[in-house]
């Protein structure tokens, strides 16, 4: 099945048009969870900051939303000292 993984930051939504084909939804929500991180490093690496409640809107190929993934499951909060 087709998969397509929309980033959501804010307002904005930029859409996946191309889609990816995995064998189920297990492999999508994985699949989510690699672009997640990598995209967290390279934001990281180049020190662009990620607004809070950014995240990845996972649609199967019949358009229904399957899975939200908030970029924040990703990023560790320091307590103050």
């Amino acid at each position: 099945m087709r998969y397509f993984f929309h980033l959501r930051e804010g307002e904005r939504l930029t859409k996946d048009a191309a889609g990816t084909h995995l064998p189920d939804l297990v492999s999508a929500i994985n699949a989510a969870k690699v672009r997640a991180s990598a995209l967290i490093d390279r934001a990281a690496a180049s020190g662009r900051a990620i607004a809070w409640g950014t995240e990845y809107e996972v649609e199967d190929a019949s358009g229904r939303l399957v899975m939200v993934l908030p970029l924040s499951h990703f990023v560790e909060i320091g307590k103050a000292a």
